[in-house]
């Protein structure tokens, strides 16, 4: 409760009209008129040093106030004016898992309470990230003198540390090598906020079964990988990967040991020459070596089932020769295709600027002639794949055959 004592000014000014009072029985006209004079400037000077101390009085606690509740990571929070700062305000607070806030709108042009209404609806709906980690949000406004404050609470469905692991990339680029690093290291999940238009499940599916085709040796087993996607109003998306694993990661590691080893160990018994030759060599050597079997199983699709076991289906002769050719700094790429309308992998390989088809598991069965170094015309017929996913390969190389 606020005691009703009268400021220092005020309270001169009382003694100051006790004495006068007792003056005035002896003081003329003129006298009085100087009194009255003084005592009008006293007046002016208490209600000057009145106003002062309420001023100060109420600086003080704004400074306090705005010093307490405004976030450093968003100091636009104190002055909000627009809906778009708003909405700006509470994406910030989603992107550093802030819990609570409070926004101070001066001046602003439009709606409050119904802007803050859909700014809250539009940060869980409309943003991805928001989408995949923000739960509820919730608010109190409240409208003073010269301004109005909004106390925000952001509830998340997300852990502190789950938004910290969040991998943040330009548009698509880095998301194959973040697959192929969280598979190495046989990580169960990968989250990836990301710029993509057309970026759904499907396709971010079909990423890691690229990634893993793009590199090999990042996992000797065949990753089984879950996504969720969550979309925003622009191209934002949020990608929450679960990989999971047949193998411990102790052992995948040892796996993916000994298939290094077995490629170094293919590449040792191939004789120095050209880079066609010792294609050529490496090639034979795998299909002597590896046995054509297109309905095994367990490690069949693998260059673990191709280079030690010796028993693999196209996928794992494709996979071989591509870390075949990966180690002695040759261009390659696994296709995924059809043959004789069967589901089918095979390689293209680039030397000396010009590209060729190789399908190392029909050697044994076709020559390997017939599948080595191969142009698009040559394979195509029984061959079949999207052309418009891989360069053209437009020749046979001299010597082919």
């Amino acid at each position: 409760m606020r005691k009703n004592h009268l400021p220092a000014p005020a309270r001169r000014l009382c003694a100051l009209r006790r004495r006068v009072s007792a003056r005035r029985s002896g003081t003329g006209t003129a006298g009085t008129g100087r009194v009255a004079a003084a005592l009008c400037l006293l007046c002016a000077f208490s209600l000057l040093l009145s106003g002062c101390a309420q001023f100060q009085r109420e600086y003080v606690e704004v400074s306090s106030h705005v010093d307490s509740t405004v976030s450093e990571a968003a100091p636009d929070f104190a002055n909000i004016s627009t809906y778009t700062q708003l909405r700006a305000a509470l994406s910030s607070m989603v992107s550093h898992r802030q819990e609570t806030a409070v926004l101070r709108f001066g001046r602003y042009s439009g709606e409050l309470s119904e802007d803050l209404s859909t700014a809250s609806w539009s940060i869980r709906a409309e943003s991805a990230l928001g989408a995949w980690c923000v739960e509820t949000v919730s608010y109190e406004l409240q409208r003073l003198v010269s301004y109005s404050e909004a106390d925000v609470s952001i509830r998340y469905k997300r852990t502190a540390q789950e938004m910290e692991n969040v991998v943040y990339l330009t548009g698509t680029v880095g998301l194959s090598e973040q697959i192929q690093q969280a598979l190495e290291q046989a990580q169960t999940r990968l989250v990836v906020r990301l710029s993509s238009r057309n970026m759904d499940a499907d396709g971010a599916l079909a990423a890691v079964q690229n990634a893993w085709l793009e590199n090999p040796l990042c996992s000797a087993a065949p990753p089984q990988a879950s996504v969720e996607v969550y979309s925003g109003k622009g191209y934002e998306r949020v990608a929450d990967f679960t990989f999971s694993y047949d193998y411990s990661a102790q052992w995948l590691e040892q796996l993916r040991q000994s298939l290094s080893v077995a490629v170094d160990r293919v590449l040792e018994s191939v004789p120095a020459g050209d880079t066609q030759s010792r294609i050529r060599s490496a090639c034979r050597i795998l299909s002597n070596d590896c046995s054509y079997d297109p309905d095994v199983s367990d490690f069949g699709g693998t260059a673990y089932g191709a280079l030690i076991i010796g028993h693999a289906n196209s996928l794992g002769y494709a996979q071989a020769c591509k870390l075949l050719c990966d180690r002695m700094d040759v261009p390659c790429q696994i296709i995924a295709g059809r043959y004789d309308r069967a589901e089918h992998y095979w390689n293209i390989v680039e030397i000396d600027g010009a590209r060729y088809h190789i399908d190392v598991s029909l050697a044994a069965q076709l020559g390997l002639s017939a599948v080595f170094l191969r142009s698009d015309s040559a394979l195509w017929g029984r061959y079949t794949w999207d052309i418009d996913a891989y360069a053209p390969c437009l020749g046979a190389a001299t010597g082919a055959q």
